[in-house]
């Protein structure tokens, strides 16, 4: 059995467009490149298979991919690292509305046990949003057991 711990947020009153979420997050201190500098995201036309593409890209074309996605109805997928703390997100979404964020990339934990500790996610996620006028209208964390 593994666990599962997700951050489901609706940005929608923020802004419409899911880049501007993005661009906001990596204002805070969210990355597109991981430690190897590569871009892990989903291409486009990937037709709900999450058919994971990394490698090196550069930003224009990452956000022509994104605005070109969200324009399509389809899924922007794109994973985003925070080196302090070393935190690694899964960031979904359709629309601005529905945000899905994969808490599962370096899982941080209470101590001595496999429960979620939200607090970082919280601090690195939420309140760096909500600083930045990006107040979300709802915040559902979940952290199951699959």
């Amino acid at each position: 059995m593994g666990r599962e711990a997700l951050l489901t947020l609706d940005c929608g009153q923020y802004s419409e467009k899911i880049l501007d979420i993005i661009n906001l997050l990596t204002k805070t201190g969210w990355s597109y490149y991981d430690s190897e500098n590569n871009i892990e995201y989903l291409p486009l036309g990937d037709g709900e298979m999450y058919d994971w593409r990394k490698g090196s890209l550069n930003i224009t074309e990452l956000e022509r991919i994104i605005n070109k996605k969200q324009s399509n109805s389809e899924m922007v997928g794109l994973c985003l690292h925070n080196a302090d703390p070393k935190i690694s997100i899964t960031f979904l979404a359709r629309s601005t509305s529905e945000i899905i964020i994969d808490l599962n990339i370096y899982r941080k934990t209470y101590p001595g046990s496999d429960i979620t500790n939200p607090e970082p996610y919280m601090q690195t996620i939420i309140l760096p949003l909500e600083k930045n006028g990006c107040q979300a209208d709802s915040i559902c964390f979940e952290d199951y057991v699959s």
